[in-house]
């Protein structure tokens, strides 16, 4: 569901106008292309893990993207997972809906 947060409707309206989504994983573990859980941010920031309540410890890869022209989106705030408590606003699409234009392996 929508967040309706000024925040929240904010990071909605940069994503719509081309704002930069982020996203990190382990290989055979995470999604890749298909992903639907997008940051605003680098996950090489610190506290990444814990304000997206992602469950890997270790990074593999990094991809970067845009929206793709027309996709369904919402903002919202990330759920917890395991001890990382979430609560840092996330993107969430259906899967395909991110022009991948940069793959990094840290």
């Amino acid at each position: 569901m929508q967040d309706t947060s000024a925040e929240a409707l904010k990071l909605r309206n940069q994503v719509s106008t081309g704002m930069y989504l982020y996203r990190a994983g382990q290989i055979g573990h995470s999604n890749i292309v298909d992903a639907q859980f997008w940051a605003p941010e680098n996950p090489l920031t610190p506290g990444y893990a814990d304000k997206y309540g992602v469950d890997f410890k270790t990074i593999d890869y990094i991809i970067r993207g845009k929206l793709k022209p027309g996709a369904n989106f919402i903002t919202r705030l990330a759920p917890g997972l395991g001890n990382n408590k979430g609560g840092a606003l996330e993107i969430v699409t259906n899967p395909n809906s991110v022009q991948i234009d940069s793959y990094f392996m840290p």
